[in-house]
């Protein structure tokens, strides 16, 4: 290994070419290796390669460099055998977690709860145990969707930008979302992702009808009210979303 003074190290987001032009997590990690410069060090497992690369990029400069005493963990975690327990990981985190915090800004609280009460989803059996409930989530946040968008028009309320919510929602999740779809995840199967697609699904419809029940509220400043909303959700999640890579590698 490279002496390399982490607290030295600023963590940044995107590529670079040199480490000159500046050090995302995985180039740091390639630093301290001793490979050259690259986002794809061999010595960093898959799953953790693809967590690592989209949570630097899902956080704000701050938040971003909590990464940093993480660095000599991830070198040598390539070929550990744990990817498989990794991906049920960030997927039980999407359903149990992530999920939850966008059905309690839609005001689906008690879905919120059935979530948060389900045994850890860590192999097959907890994914299908979950999918009854998942799925009955799903057709509330469906239901609740369709009647705040339809009382949004009653209302004569412009159509709010939903994507706004829905690209919040979706990057501070996509870290642990793209750790369940590779190769060497055990959360990869069609009957495993079931639970997990119902879930984010779910979740996305539930900004949808946040962003309506904004529009109907705030209808002459909708995108900063959103903005508001969702602030406090970001703020946690980015914090959990930390905390579960920091999990996903010292299993």
């Amino acid at each position: 290994m490279h002496h390399v003074d982490l607290n030295k190290v600023w963590l940044s987001a995107g590529n670079h070419e040199s480490r000159e032009d500046g050090t995302c997590l995985m180039e740091a990690v390639s630093w301290w290796a001793g490979e050259e410069h690259t986002s794809s060090p061999a010595c960093v497992s898959p799953v953790l390669r693809w967590v690592g690369i989209a949570l630097n990029d899902a956080l704000p400069d701050e938040p971003r460099q909590r990464l940093r005493p993480l660095i000599p963990d991830l070198a040598g975690t390539a070929g550990d055998d744990l990817d498989h327990i990794r991906g049920w990981i960030a997927a039980d985190w999407v359903i149990r977690t992530w999920a939850p915090e966008w059905l309690d800004l839609a005001g689906l609280g008690q879905d919120a709860a059935s979530l948060r009460a389900l045994s850890p989803v860590t192999s097959t059996w907890e994914a299908r145990c979950a999918r009854p409930t998942v799925r009955l989530v799903h057709a509330h946040s469906y239901d609740l969707s369709i009647d705040a968008a339809e009382n949004a028009y009653r209302k004569g309320r412009p159509r709010p930008a939903v994507r706004l919510l829905w690209a919040a929602a979706d990057e501070i999740g996509a870290p642990a979302w793209d750790a369940t779809r590779t190769p060497e995840s055990g959360a990869r199967s069609e009957g495993d992702q079931g639970a997990l697609r119902d879930a984010w699904s779910a979740a996305r419809l539930a900004t949808e009808a946040a962003a309506c029940q904004i529009a109907i509220r705030e209808p002459a400043s909708v995108e900063a009210a959103m903005a508001a909303a969702c602030a406090p959700v970001l703020e946690r999640l980015q914090d959990s979303a930390s905390r579960l890579f920091t999990r996903m590698i010292r299993i």
